[in-house]
């Protein structure tokens, strides 16, 4: 008897672990990070980051800081289109970046003069270099 109670309780926590590790699981903690600078190279603060999955149409926003950083965490995967924009600036936007998993990636957002209406589209390079970890 005192066996059996054991044996379930063995495989109650065992069970209990399984549940508790498959949200791990599904975890895509992928990162855009970067900076938005005028044609000057100074940062520009409080531009409007958006940044678009193209399979799944998911929109994620963020504003640049006081220092012209931006980042936005747990994208997922997929390709992405990232804008940026601000008043007095062309909209910057960057096509085909691709995430995977965990991926860390950084896109500098080079706004020049203009009106918003107007965008300045840069096509992705192919080559995918993870440069804000050491992974």
């Amino acid at each position: 008897m005192m066996r059996k109670s054991l044996t379930r309780r063995i495989w109650l926590f065992v069970g209990m672990a399984v549940l508790a590790a498959l949200p791990a699981l599904g975890q895509n903690n992928s990162t855009i990070t970067g900076t938005v600078t005028d044609p000057a190279g100074a940062v520009v603060p409080n531009a409007a980051i958006t940044i678009t999955n193209t399979e799944t149409g998911r929109t994620r926003e963020a504003i640049s800081n006081n220092y012209g950083i931006y980042t936005a965490t747990e994208l997922g995967i997929g390709n992405f289109v990232l804008k940026a924009a601000s008043g007095g600036f062309k909209t910057f936007e960057q096509r085909n970046i691709t995430l995977n998993v965990n991926d860390v990636l950084r896109v500098d957002a080079h706004l020049t003069i203009g009106a918003q209406t107007e965008t300045v589209t840069v096509e992705a390079a192919a080559l995918h270099v993870q440069t804000e970890t050491n992974e």
